[in-house]
């Protein structure tokens, strides 16, 4: 499996950002919206009767930022990746006035197991290079060169993920079991690209063994050719056949089956 750098969205995305900041202008402003109706980015599109400096005022209230819950699995997930050999970095675009409050109170209080080092600032996360991205955000995922998995919010339902060369999750689970497949996935990948490189021929006669030889290269999608030239077999020392060469490494038959079965 391919050791991954992972990285992961943390408003909505690990923690319930949205299901905190409604449920605190509801009980302040006595509303009723529910967090599956805000179906868009804008919060403040859903509470008409409020200014947008008094929808967005809990975010800027330290106090605010102890209600916000992590979501149902992301730590255990985060944690199993980690333990799996990838590295995790948390990368959002917080504001610099609720950063402080932000990290203490909800990500190194729910996933202690993270570190400021593993945190990365920026508005701009096309520029971070990693393999994978979780998001809730479509905007963060388009145009990055990396595995896009879109994590569900009511905002971004409206998205088609798939045409836009994304998976859609609705659980931690799910993106787990995603970023594992695409790990060993990679890792295969990165095989047939290394055994495309290598030179390998298969000194042959044509003999029975010869044959199950060849068979067994034509299943394991190897490059390779094929030298029938009996001089050119005298001149390396070949005085029984089939001779595997793999970069200049002569094989005999038992090893070469080995070598074969290990990589098909």
């Amino acid at each position: 499996m391919k050791r991954l750098t992972v990285l992961v969205d943390m408003d909505d995305t690990i923690e319930d950002l949205l299901g905190a900041w409604v449920d605190t202008l509801n009980e302040q402003y006595h509303t009723a919206v529910d967090p599956n109706d805000v179906s868009d980015w804008d919060v403040a599109k859903f509470f008409p009767t409020l200014t947008k400096p008094q929808v967005f005022a809990p975010i800027y209230n330290d106090d605010f930022w102890r209600t916000v819950k992590p979501i149902d699995g992301a730590a255990d997930a985060l944690q199993q990746l980690i333990a799996d050999g990838h590295r995790i970095y948390i990368v959002t675009s917080s504001f610099y006035e609720t950063l402080a409050v932000k990290m203490t109170d909800v990500l190194f209080r729910y996933f202690p197991f993270l570190k400021w080092e593993d945190v990365i600032i920026t508005s701009h996360k096309q520029l971070i290079h990693g393999d994978v991205l979780v998001d809730d955000g479509v905007h963060n995922l388009e145009g990055g060169d990396y595995l896009k998995i879109l994590m569900d919010a009511p905002h971004n339902r409206g998205y088609d993920a798939e045409r836009g060369g994304m998976h859609r999750v609705t659980s931690w689970d799910d993106a787990y079991d995603i970023i594992t497949q695409y790990a060993f996935q990679s890792e295969h990948d990165g095989e047939e690209v290394e055994h495309d490189r290598m030179t390998v021929i298969l000194y042959s006669t044509g003999c029975p063994r010869c044959k199950v030889l060849r068979q067994k290269l034509d299943n394991s999608g190897v490059q390779y050719t094929v030298n029938d030239s009996v001089d050119d077999m005298l001149a390396l020392g070949i005085a029984q056949v089939p001779v595997l060469s793999i970069d200049g490494e002569l094989l005999p038959f038992a090893k070469a089956i080995e070598w074969v079965n290990q990589i098909h």
